[in-house]
């Protein structure tokens, strides 16, 4: 399945289950994805974000690159209920989150929703809990990070192939 999807970064500061983040930027932006499925219900993917950070002044780009898997447990009249969980490295043109680096690693899990649409398209819908943090070491400088953690809902359409 390649999917296209458009999302939403809405901060969380502070402690999100297990991982504190200081990191307070919005964000938006465009990605692609191709799934490969293994069985059934279980897919692997590759993904490649283009971000737009919102910090106060001037907003500026960064591409993030995600190794995906994605698990559907149920169906519900077709439509199908999955829950992804993806792992990854993001670049972006200045320090993100302002204070950490301009290179860090990235997970982020969540539930979603996949509605056919008839001929092999479905709608696609969801909601991660987004993370980044440099792991105090990509080689720019091994600082305390300050991370960040975000409520990432997102939208898109699948192509069957």
């Amino acid at each position: 399945m390649l999917s296209a999807r458009v999302f939403y970064g809405k901060p969380i500061v502070g402690r999100a289950l297990w991982w504190i983040g200081e990191g307070d930027v919005p964000n938006y932006g465009v990605s692609l994805q191709n799934y490969f499925f293994l069985q059934d219900r279980v897919a692997l993917g590759l993904g490649v974000n283009r971000i737009e950070f919102q910090p106060p002044g001037e907003d500026f780009g960064g591409w993030e690159f995600e190794l995906r898997l994605r698990y559907y447990f149920l169906e519900i009249e077709g439509a199908g209920v999955f829950f992804d969980f993806n792992g990854g490295w993001m670049g972006a043109e200045h320090s993100m989150p302002p204070e950490g680096t301009r290179a860090n690693y990235t997970f982020s899990f969540g539930p979603g929703l996949d509605v056919p649409l008839g001929s092999g398209i479905s709608l696609l819908g969801g909601c991660e809990l987004h993370h980044w943090s440099n792991a105090r070491g990509t080689g720019e400088r091994a600082v305390d990070n300050p991370a960040q953690n975000e409520f990432f809902p997102w939208l898109g359409l699948g192509v069957r192939w």
